[in-house]
């Protein structure tokens, strides 16, 4: 029992030693942050032509013609965004013309939001875009295409008329 005796000393002050140590040495202690930033980003998907095909001129059409074509837009969600619609004459009310390369000669048109055709899709954000907040998903979108009768007379020359639309997704 002596020998345990004579130890009891030693290991009272080595405990008290290792416990003064962590008392006295402050800690280095800290902490960081994980972040990640998502910017707004919108992605326009596909887009078809409008094509109004052949016209016989002998047969003039007795209404408008009327055509669409669907474009999609994919944006993270909750992200705001606008669709503008600028046909090549730069026409801010989606009024445009197709223009025969041969001889330079224009049929007219208008671009639409709606079946109905009634509310135009233009260039204007806040007065004739479409706005819209996304939810994730990818958004369909139909676009209405109509030249006036009036514009489909038998003074046209033959040949293919064309125009170029711009699409701008603003957000």
């Amino acid at each position: 029992m002596n020998i345990l005796k004579m130890l009891r000393l030693p290991l009272a002050v080595v405990l008290f030693s290792v416990y003064a140590y962590s008392q006295a040495v402050p800690g280095a202690n800290g902490s960081f942050n994980v972040k990640l930033a998502v910017a707004p980003m919108c992605v326009l998907g596909s887009t078809t032509d409008v094509d109004f095909g052949s016209i016989n001129l002998a047969s003039l059409p007795a209404n408008n013609l009327q055509q669409s074509t669907s474009l999609s837009v994919t944006c993270n969600t909750g992200t705001a965004y606008t669709i503008s619609l600028s046909p090549s004459n730069g026409n801010t009310l989606g009024a445009g013309a197709m223009t025969n390369a041969s001889d330079g000669s224009m049929i007219p048109y208008s671009l639409f939001q709606d079946a109905g055709v009634s509310i135009p899709w233009g260039s204007q954000i806040g007065t004739n875009t479409v706005a819209f907040t996304s939810a994730g998903a990818t958004d369909q979108y139909t676009v209405y295409v109509v030249v006036p009768k009036t514009a489909i007379t038998a003074q046209l020359t033959d040949g293919s008329y064309n125009d170029v639309i711009s699409v701008a997704v603003n957000y």
